[in-house]
């Protein structure tokens, strides 16, 4: 995918084929904040459906939260507002190249199916944690509940995501970052961003609004 191509954490234009008449569409960011990742490792789900997340491997054990906003409405005048990317920034350097993330222990690059409309990440093992003790499996439907509300209370706010605590469970002490794109069901791919020497600077959840670029390519 080339750079110029890209348009994640970037206040600018981008294209868009969706509506007629709008060829393209204002972007604006928002940072939610701080997400910590003790384990270098993160997941990323459905954030309504933690049952089946892909974990990536990251290089810090905290990474900046931020969303790429795009203004949809035909008029530009910010009435119709989504997310086009949730993005975890591991450093602010400049972008040197771009390329499809891979998951620990999965062989494919584009999977993270989403049924709510929602996309979080989270910590790989201050979930495993809840995983294992049952948590999960027996209290999943409450959680749920508990995400969805909080989530709804940000929006009703005027927000595009939040935080969410992980439940004190097992020995679980960790935030859930989630965010709607209000597009319903969809596979979506994650991008990594790295500096020239590898490093990855971030990783990028396209909710597939803006840009017609095919996933990989240059």
């Amino acid at each position: 995918m080339k750079l110029d191509k890209f348009y994640a954490v970037t206040a600018t234009e981008a294209p868009f084929e969706a509506a007629e008449g709008l060829t393209s569409v204002k972007l604006e960011t928002v940072t939610l904040g701080t997400l910590p990742l003790p384990s270098k490792r993160v997941n990323i789900s459905d954030g309504l459906i933690l049952d089946a997340p892909a974990s990536f491997e990251v290089p810090e054990t905290s990474a900046e939260v931020v969303l790429t906003i795009a203004d949809l409405s035909k008029e530009q005048d910010g009435s119709h507002r989504r997310v086009a990317y949730m993005s975890l920034l591991f450093s602010k350097e400049a972008r040197h190249a771009l390329k499809p993330a891979v998951a620990i222990d999965y062989d494919f690059s584009l999977a993270i199916p989403v049924d709510t409309g929602t996309v979080a990440f989270y910590d790989t093992v201050e979930y495993e944690k809840l995983s294992i003790g049952g948590y999960i499996d027996y209290h999943a439907e409450e959680f749920t509940d508990v995400i969805q509300a909080v989530l709804e209370e940000a929006e009703g706010n005027g927000g595009y995501g939040t935080f969410v605590k992980l439940p004190e469970a097992h020995g679980a002490d960790g935030l859930l970052a989630v965010a709607s794109s209000g597009f319903g069901d969809g596979v979506y791919g994650v991008t990594e961003a790295v500096a020239e020497d590898g490093t990855i600077l971030g990783l990028h959840l396209d909710f597939l609004v803006v840009g017609k670029e095919e996933w990989g390519t240059d």
